[in-house]
């Protein structure tokens, strides 16, 4: 079974998000909590050992970079090929909400995590000091890449939550008839039932926008004998009703909707 491509971004966020968590908690894992001071004449030279830990902090930063930028463009995505609206994603509260509650974090990691690996390269390059000769050659502070790493994986999560409600708001998007090319399949497959001239088919123009082909159907129930008949009703703009079937007015209690496109 193929994976739709909002799935397989999907994937990649949550993939670039777990990378980013375990590479900083490496670096946590392996960075030194201080250098060896060697002391001369007024001055303090520190020694660091090899490790990867400015190496693994730089990659988590990336990584989380790469996670929330795929999460970003997977909340955009077009819907099976066709593109839905910004305003219509935002007009969502709950997606709007999480969309810069995942910024905001997205932010925060990786701040949090340039900083403390930038840190932790300036104790490595600046190893020379002068000025304190009791000098201890610390290295960044213990426990900020970890908190960083968690940052991270909270970013990644709040962007597969928005991916899930995008989703979901693509699709009533879409089911509702806000798409073009639904609403356009729609009217087609009425067209073909229904010749062009047919009352229930009337056009609309406003202003210089092109015109549209739009019908008005009155879907109600009525009781035949004992059995339950649904017809339809296909209204012209100027009110007058004919009946899908033939049979007949009643009073029905009926659901209009127009399809246009």
């Amino acid at each position: 079974m193929a994976v739709s491509q909002s799935a397989q971004l999907g994937m990649a966020t949550a993939f670039f998000g777990a990378l980013s968590f375990l590479l900083a908690i490496l670096g946590e894992l392996n960075k030194p909590p201080h250098g060896t001071p060697i002391r001369g004449r007024g001055v303090v030279v520190c020694k660091f050992p090899a490790d990867p830990t400015v190496a693994l902090g730089a990659l988590s930063a990336v990584a989380a970079a790469c996670g929330a930028g795929v999460g970003a463009l997977a909340v955009f995505f077009p819907y099976n090929g066709k593109p839905v609206p910004r305003k219509a994603l935002f007009d969502y509260t709950l997606l709007y909400v999480f969309f810069h509650l995942a910024i905001g974090i997205t932010v925060a990691g990786i701040a949090t995590t340039a900083w403390v690996t930038a840190s932790e390269a300036m104790h490595r390059v600046r190893n020379v000091h002068g000025v304190d000769p009791e000098y201890a050659c610390p290295t960044a502070k213990t426990g900020v890449l970890g908190g960083a790493a968690f940052l991270n994986l909270d970013a990644s999560l709040f962007w597969l939550l928005c991916l899930m409600l995008a989703g979901n708001v693509k699709e009533e998007y879409f089911d509702d008839g806000g798409g073009g090319g639904e609403v356009g399949d729609g009217v087609a497959g009425l067209e073909e039932k229904l010749p062009v001239s047919h009352p229930g088919l009337y056009t609309t123009r406003a202003g210089k926008s092109p015109p549209q082909i739009c019908i008005k159907i009155r879907t109600y129930t009525t009781q035949v004998g004992k059995n339950n008949v649904t017809r339809e009703k296909y209204s012209t703009h100027h009110g007058n009703d004919r009946t899908a079937d033939g049979l007949g007015a009643e009073k029905p209690r009926p659901m209009t909707r127009s399809i246009c496109v």
